[in-house]
């Protein structure tokens, strides 16, 4: 036994011309205008529930997009900072090796880079004879 269709959907389907009382769904089943409707209020709920969260999505990725961006800015002035530190050191370290083996005041090389430059000249010989 079929019931009767509520007054609202009367009203609904009086403004739409050409519609029926009832509809059918998907399935095949008898849908009142009623149901019809509030299916249709569900769908634009949800269509605008799935735009807002859309849009959040969006503003989120901006955000992080901006966050990423300055964290790179970071990166490269730290790098930075680092390459002219190492450069420092290795000015200091030449500076270093330079002062131990040369003499102060007139810049000669002294004894014990001659000592040093005996050294590795034995220990390249040495080397080579025991390779024969």
């Amino acid at each position: 036994m079929q019931s009767l269709p509520d007054p609202a959907s009367h009203r609904l389907c009086a403004a739409i011309p050409g519609s029926y009382s009832r509809y059918r769904s998907a399935r095949g089943r008898l849908v009142s205008g009623t149901e019809l409707a509030s299916d249709i209020g569900l769908l634009a709920f949800l269509a605008w529930l799935l735009a807002f969260g859309t849009h959040d999505l969006s503003h989120a990725l901006q955000r992080s997009r901006a966050a990423l961006t300055a964290a790179r800015k970071r990166l490269r002035a730290i790098n930075q900072q680092l390459g002219d530190r190492d450069a420092q050191r290795l000015s200091l370290q030449e500076t270093f090796d330079h002062a131990r083996f040369h003499d102060a005041f007139t810049g000669l090389p002294n004894r014990r880079y001659f000592m040093d430059q005996l050294d590795r000249a034995l220990r390249d010989v040495r080397t080579k004879r025991r390779q024969r």
